[in-house]
This record gives structure tokens, C-alpha cells and sequence, in this order.
């Protein structure tokens, strides 16, 4: 998800004439990023926030058993605790 200053700065590359590959190469953005907020406008991106903000989360479910996980074995990775 892109946050809002980097939508406007799209958009401000946009409103300069820029190409969505001169955007890409001026800001160091992954393609597909710019692309998809290329054309959006602003309020379609105020409905694509509102909607990815209140989405279900597949993790939610794990997340206190992963927590309480880590905090068993003092927060390390899995790597130094022989797992992974």
C-alpha cells in the first residue's frame, strides 16, 4: 500500500508531464506501484485506502501464539533457537 505523500508525489511527477517509467526511474519505486497510481484519482484512492485499511488480516488468528512464541525463547529467531 502506498501512503498518501507518495500518491501525491505520483501524481505531482504525473502533473509535470512525466512517463510512468521517467516516474519509476525518478523515484526509485517499484513499476507496479507506479502504474497502479498512475491513474487512480483521488478519489478513487481515498475509496482504495478506506477499503485495505479495514480488510481482514489472514495472520490475525496467529498472531498471540506467534507472539507468545517468541517471547518464550526471548524474542530470538527461529534460526538461533535450532528451527529454520
Amino acid at each position: 500500500m502506498v501512503n498518501k505523500i507518495m500518491y501525491q508525489k505520483i501524481q505531482h511527477f504525473k502533473r509535470r508531464g512525466f512517463t510512468k517509467a521517467d516516474i519509476v526511474r525518478e523515484t526509485g519505486l517499484n513499476k507496479r506501484t507506479v502504474f497502479k497510481y498512475y491513474d487512480m484519482s483521488e478519489k478513487k484512492y481515498a475509496r482504495y485506502i478506506e477499503k485495505v485499511r479495514y480488510r481482514s488480516k489472514i495472520f490475525t488468528p496467529y498472531q498471540s501464539p506467534i507472539l507468545d512464541l517468541y517471547q518464550v525463547n526471548d524474542f530470538q529467531s527461529l534460526s538461533k533457537i535450532g528451527g529454520v
